[in-house]
């Protein structure tokens, strides 16, 4: 079963995407630039999109789940020299 990212950790790789931290920068010139109009605009950019990423994402995490759910897994083994399909929970190490 695949370990589950925290919601923090999938919020955080939101804002570190290139053009996430060059809005975040071009945000900070214009809070230099006395513009804290501009800076409160380009950061609620940031926000909303990071917000539409992250839920656009979730919905793709949870689909893919269901799948898993729905379809099943075997995998191909070779058995005492004989080739088959078996459920995947089957299959042991040597």
């Amino acid at each position: 079963m695949h370990k589950k990212e925290p919601v923090w950790e999938k919020l955080l790789q939101e804002f570190v995407h290139p053009p996430a931290l060059v809005l975040l920068i071009v945000g900070f010139a214009a809070l230099l630039q006395l513009d804290i109009v501009l800076a409160l605009i380009i950061w609620s950019i940031i926000v909303v999109n990071t917000g539409f990423s992250f839920w656009r994402e979730h919905r793709a995490e949870q689909a893919i789940e269901k799948l898993r759910e729905i379809l099943p897994s075997f995998a191909h083994v070779i058995r005492e020299g004989i080739e088959s399909f078996i459920p995947s929970s089957d299959v042991v190490p040597r």
